[in-house]
């Protein structure tokens, strides 16, 4: 076909709607009015694939304040990419207990922004909802002090991520603020989707 996909969320154009791309062509029209404008440069126009997934299964934790990887909430990052995503969990069922703290990895080198929001069914006046760090592997800490009259919540994570060079993974972790025997449940069907932008 006209388009190929040559590494994981890059798709590579010859042509579009039939009609050759090339260097210079300046502004090629296509059906219904609509533009697409190319640079002057280059004989190709790149369409970056957006990416999602979502877990399939509830993901616990029981007596543990250790950051563990969240089962297929991650995706993969190349060498000099620049991606963002946003991350959306189902978590609870007790956080007035458990608290919880969350993280992302990056590879080595990699500038980050994490912004982790929460809405929790019980709102404490001591509650801070919304955290952010710039720090690869650093925790987002919501404790039970925020959380003292929660029970379940949904949290939206967004990440920006401009790699260096050093390919690897983007990985949302979790886990219980405070050592808990009570349950700290990430529900199935909390997903991200992410886009790169160059």
């Amino acid at each position: 076909g006209d388009c190929t996909q040559s590494t994981v969320g890059v798709v590579t154009c010859t042509k579009v709607n039939g009609n050759t791309v090339t260097a210079g062509t300046g502004t090629l029209t296509l059906p219904a009015g609509m533009t697409l404008t190319l640079p002057t440069s280059g004989v190709s126009a790149t369409v970056y694939t957006p990416l999602a997934a979502m877990s399939t299964a509830n993901q616990t934790f029981v007596s543990n304040t250790n950051l563990t990887n969240l089962t297929n909430l991650y995706f993969p990052i190349a060498a000099n990419e620049v991606w963002g995503a946003e991350f959306y969990l189902d978590v609870g069922a007790s956080l007035a207990t458990t608290g919880i703290k969350l993280a992302v990895t990056v590879p080595a080198s990699a500038t980050v922004t994490l912004v982790c929001a929460m809405s929790p069914d019980a709102v404490a006046t001591t509650g801070g909802y919304t955290k952010r760090t710039t720090t690869g592997g650093a925790a987002l800490d919501f404790t039970i002090t925020n959380l003292a009259t929660a029970g379940i919540a949904q949290v939206v994570c967004t990440v920006g991520v401009s790699n260096s060079t050093n390919a690897g993974t983007v990985q949302l972790q979790a886990a219980q603020s405070t050592s808990s025997a009570s349950a700290l449940v990430i529900s199935a069907y909390s997903r991200y989707k992410a886009q790169r932008t160059q």
